[in-house]
């Protein structure tokens, strides 16, 4: 049980990056 809670928490964390990085002031952290 554990190991899918983490799984669903990373998927979350990596939405939120996405999210982030989809901003203009955080584009340059793609490059």
């Amino acid at each position: 049980m554990p190991a899918i809670v983490t799984d669903q928490f990373r998927i979350l964390n990596a939405n939120n990056f996405v999210e982030s990085v989809d901003n203009t002031s955080n584009s340059y952290y793609i490059f």
